[in-house]
């Protein structure tokens, strides 16, 4: 079953892809291998000076479905 709409782009894979934004820059990863990429997550909230955030290389809609 799929929940995204169609021609939906995944912002992660955008990213994994090469395309950078001013929210999500190369620079950011802390760590990448074959499976999975972690990176620091930019500082949005006020009091929140970031946060590590681990993604899987390839794009899994819903993690149940595994």
């Amino acid at each position: 079953m799929h929940h995204e709409p169609a021609h939906y782009l995944c912002p992660f894979c955008d990213w994994l892809a090469g395309n950078e934004t001013d929210y999500k820059q190369n620079s950011d990863i802390v760590f990448q291998d074959e499976k999975v990429t972690a990176f620091i997550s930019p500082k949005w909230w006020i009091n929140n000076p970031g946060h590590v955030i681990i993604i899987p290389n390839v794009h899994i809609e819903n993690l149940y479905d595994r």
